[in-house]
């Protein structure tokens, strides 16, 4: 049990969930002609073909795609065993098929990564055949968790995914990976992995990955004789099917909620029919726009829409810069620049600090939620997290018209960023911010207290800080000298930092930063802060273990025994209790 929750970084089926509640609903019409395509349909039978390679344009329902496949194998999958129990009726049947799958995203950090996509993959494999975590036992019994952590974990999980593909009872088994392009860490190695022969030429073994028309994609999957591949490009006629089926399915709730009558009702249809350039998401995007639009303007919004995704976005953040009051317009651009430039995906109560947005005006989330509600449909929010409606729509503002958001240079935009962050941490960081009071109090007696806590608010700025000052290229204004602002900062509240990553357990990602603040202070005069940071380093790899455990150790056991001249104890030997 313990080796699955050390395994387990994301479980992909509880993803899937939530990507069918982010989306439209799943539509047989709008998947199921793949189902007739010969080359899908030489990849599910027992032929040679290894690898079906899905490629496509943004927005044209490669996500919806591969989860009414997922579906329909596993409804297969189900159908086969069921019928196996009723002829075998004493001794249990061996399992007809296996089916692991991934969906990749780039926003989210535990899902950008190919040692993710194969640790997702394990994990459903082993939680459908027990039998197969003899194959990660061996290795974990040996090296615990960590050898899922670190830089050559991708190597050690290649060499697990690879003996249980082996696994003579091993039945047949589906390895589907949606959005490659969206992992975009390790990529080159997660593709040599897929398209491995010596894993490809397992019989029972089917992958299927689905990506947008990139280069570097492109010279992995090439087809071969066990490698196949489907453009949607060239599939237009169908998928010009599926997304008319769409537009239909969408037309019945917009009718509904606008109550048109049978002539605009039509014209609606036919608008969307004859703009939507066979593009799922378009549709979605304006059958939004024209939920808010009054009756009366509904012909005139109909005639000024753009066919296409950009043109679509250039109307949409051009609605953002034309709003009459300039306050609201300059609050969206803040919000849509600072998620634009976030590593993940901000929750609402992070929203006001990372946009440097007015404290007093959105000091609760129902504001916050109010002023992303008017940022043109690019955002979404989803159990309380905001995020784009599509990585497209991100592209937009990093390599789209979009870009104007920036004003200038992007680095420039990062400092700023990273200057609000070390900020709000300055302003809000103390010891014990969770009241656990006592010395030896466990991270999880802190659960409860850290979600009515301030530190929520905070939390990406701990997470982060660090990245967006290795983002800037130049130090323009002495953030990193000898008497800059993270000078200052860690000589204050180094200690409440560590015990806020500590609270949001966080302190292998604590040690990762400050190697990065390391490597970047490497090219730099600030000879000072160097040695602090090395210290710093030191006092984390020795002590974090202890202190993930138990935070406020951080005052008490970390202290005493850290050396005595080094950086720590010297700097914060005020914070150590009297009795010691």
């Amino acid at each position: 049990d313990q080796c699955l929750r050390d395994l387990r970084v994301t479980d992909p089926r509880e993803d899937k969930t939530r990507i069918k509640k982010e989306k439209d609903r799943l539509l047989v019409q709008c998947y199921g002609w793949i189902l007739e395509d010969s080359s899908f349909q030489r990849w599910r039978a027992k032929g040679d073909t290894r690898l079906l390679w899905i490629k496509g344009d943004p927005g044209k329902g490669k996500t919806m795609l591969t989860m009414g496949l997922i579906d329909e194998l596993a409804s297969k999958h189900r159908s086969s065993t069921a019928m196996l129990k009723r002829l075998i009726k004493f001794k249990r049947p061996s399992q007809s098929c296996l089916l692991a799958y991934f969906f990749c995203q780039s926003t989210r950090p535990e899902l950008n990564n190919a040692a993710s996509v194969l640790r997702g993959l394990i994990y459903l494999l082993v939680v459908q055949k027990e039998s197969l975590i003899q194959h990660i036992h061996k290795r974990y019994k040996v090296m615990g968790s960590k050898m899922f952590e670190g830089s050559n974990s991708i190597y050690t999980l290649r060499e697990i995914l690879s003996d249980i593909l082996s696994d003579s009872t091993l039945p047949t088994t589906y390895l589907l990976v949606d959005a490659l392009d969206e992992c975009t860490f390790d990529l080159s190695e997660l593709l040599h992995i897929i398209t491995d022969k010596s894993l490809m030429q397992r019989s029972r073994v089917k992958w299927m990955v689905t990506s947008r028309n990139l280069p570097h994609i492109e010279q992995f999957l090439q087809p071969s004789t066990i490698s196949d591949k489907v453009s949607l490009e060239l599939n237009a006629s169908h998928i010009s099917k599926a997304v008319v089926a769409f537009v239909d399915f969408k037309m019945q709730h917009l009718a509904a909620v606008k109550r048109y009558n049978p002539n605009t009702e039509n014209e609606v249809r036919q608008t969307l029919r004859d703009k939507a350039e066979d593009t799922f998401l378009w549709v979605s995007l304006v059958c939004k726009e024209l939920e808010s639009v009054p009756l009366y303007r509904t012909k005139e919004v109909l005639r000024e829409l753009p066919p296409g995704l950009d043109p679509l976005y250039d109307r949409m953040f051009n609605q953002i810069s034309a709003q009459d009051d300039s306050r609201t317009s300059k609050y969206c651009k803040d919000v849509l620049r600072s998620s634009t430039l976030a590593y993940r995906p901000l929750r609402l109560e992070e929203i006001a600090i990372t946009g440097g947005l007015p404290l007093d005006q959105f000091s609760t989330v129902d504001r916050v939620s109010d002023i992303i509600s008017r940022c043109g449909s690019f955002l979404t929010v989803r159990q309380n997290i905001v995020s784009f409606i599509h990585l497209s729509a991100k592209d937009y503002f990093t390599l789209g018209n979009g870009k104007q958001i920036f004003d200038g240079a992007v680095e420039e935009k990062n400092e700023q960023m990273a200057c609000r962050l070390i900020q709000a941490m300055d302003m809000t960081l103390c010891r014990d911010m969770c009241n656990l009071q006592k010395p030896g109090a466990r991270i999880l007696e802190a659960t409860g207290p850290i979600q009515g806590n301030i530190l929520p608010q905070i939390a990406y700025a701990c997470e982060y800080w660090i990245e967006h000052l290795s983002a800037c290229l130049h130090d323009c204004h002495g953030i990193l000298s000898d008497d800059g602002k993270v000078y200052y900062f860690l000589q204050r509240h180094l200690l409440h930092w560590i015990e806020a990553m500590s609270l949001l357990n966080k302190i292998s990602d604590a040690i990762a930063a400050m190697q990065k603040l390391q490597s970047v202070l490497a090219v730099s005069n600030s000879e000072l802060l160097s040695r602090i940071v090395y210290d710093v380093l030191r006092f984390l790899m020795w002590s974090g273990a202890v202190v993930q455990e138990a935070p406020l150790q951080l005052y008490h056991s970390a202290l005493l025994f850290a050396p005595e001249e080094s950086f720590v104890p010297r700097n914060f030997k005020q914070e150590m209790p009297n009795w010691i």
